[in-house]
């Protein structure tokens, strides 16, 4: 190195040991940023209220069927009609039944024939065994003779009595006013007596029917409000009864409420939703779908505490609705969580509240590598 090269290496020295601290300490990484959050503030916790959907049914539902067998001559009632009590709903072919009601008239005839000689007969044995032309026995068969056509002749007119009666019975009638809920046979098909034709559902108060978990059996209150589909009417209910056993396919108990006020004009078999309170001491807090989330070692959020950092905290599972979930555990009324984005936050992480139209959004987008609970 020549003289001049050293002056001009010792001239700039400080400055290039100036440029390399430089560039040392903007390799140091920056503390990182807090990360924007949605907060969502936990309101106050009261009893569990949940919603059913049921149908509407009537207090009494009947299967008619026909007291006598035949062919199905005419139907006049479809599903859905309303009937009035009495109205002829279905028909047999009355042919058969009035060819045994002929035959019936006619045993009666006969049997009037053998009554009347038979009790002419004893009237002309009367004298004879008096006069001692015939024997005491002769006289006593004769008199038996007679009470036998008697009782014959009060049986035939029994049976003619039952075929006129049945011939009535070929009319198939409702036996209350309602609605037509279902028809199972059709013209042409041959019944036999008791085989269910058509399903009534008795006009006037209403009930709604819903099935029940398990869970919520217990505390299953007396009083209810019900909400037709579709409709903003209110109607007060009343629990009427509870099936003894669980359904054997869905496991749900099936109760039955009765609903007062103007529900008469409900459709049978239309949708409504029965708001259930349920009689349950325990707490429950709702909190929004995004603030739960579960690192594989149970579901829970994060709390904020007041250093701004995030602190896990677990909770059991109720319910999940639409929007929200139902939850139990330590969260106090006004405790701060986040309420979107759960999986992306990290336990100790510094949070803020992000501003809802910025072009952070609502969580930062950039996914942090690292997991939830497990970083702890």
């Amino acid at each position: 190195m020549s003289v001049t090269e050293s002056r001009f290496f010792v001239r700039f020295l400080p400055l290039i040991f100036a440029l390399a601290l430089a560039a040392g300490c903007a390799d140091q990484p920056s503390e990182p940023a807090a990360r924007p959050v949605l907060i969502h503030e936990v309101a106050g916790g009261g009893a569990l209220s949940r919603e059913f959907s049921g149908s509407v049914a009537s207090p009494i539902t009947s299967r008619l069927s026909f007291q006598v067998g035949g062919r199905i001559a005419e139907r006049l009632v479809n599903p859905g009609e309303l009937v009035r009590r009495g109205q002829a709903l279905f028909r047999i072919d009355p042919a058969d039944i009035a060819l045994a009601e002929a035959a019936a008239n006619a045993d009666v005839a006969a049997a009037r024939s053998s009554a009347q000689r038979a009790a002419s007969d004893l009237a002309r044995l009367e004298g004879l065994v008096e006069a001692g032309s015939i024997s005491q026995s002769e006289f006593d068969a004769a008199n038996a003779a007679r009470d036998a056509t008697a009782a014959n002749l009060a049986a035939a007119r029994a049976r003619a009595s039952e075929a006129s009666r049945q011939r009535g019975y070929t009319t198939l009638a409702a036996s209350r006013a309602g609605t037509i809920t279902e028809v199972f046979a059709q013209p042409g098909q041959v019944v036999s007596p008791a085989t269910p034709i058509l399903e009534l559902a008795q006009a006037g108060p209403r009930e709604a029917i819903i099935a029940v978990p398990e869970d919520a059996l217990a505390s299953l209150p007396k009083t209810a409000i019900a909400r037709p589909l579709g409709s903003k009417r209110e109607i007060a209910a009343s629990l009427k009864e509870v099936s003894g056993a669980a359904d054997p396919a869905t496991r749900t108990y099936r109760a039955r409420y009765r609903l007062t006020g103007d529900a008469d004009d409900l459709p049978i078999g239309s949708t409504v939703t029965i708001a259930l309170v349920l009689d349950d001491t325990r707490e429950r807090i709702a909190v929004p779908l995004g603030a739960l989330h579960d690192p594989g070692e149970g579901p829970g959020v994060w709390l904020i505490d007041q250093d701004s950092r995030a602190r896990w905290q677990k909770v059991s599972l109720v319910e999940l609705r639409e929007e929200e979930a139902i939850v139990e555990g330590a969260l106090a009324a006004g405790a701060r969580i986040v309420g979107l984005g759960a999986h992306l936050v990290v336990e100790g992480e510094e949070l803020r509240a992000a501003q809802i139209g910025a072009r952070e959004g609502a969580v930062a987008a950039k996914p942090d590598t690292r997991q939830g609970p497990s970083a702890r």
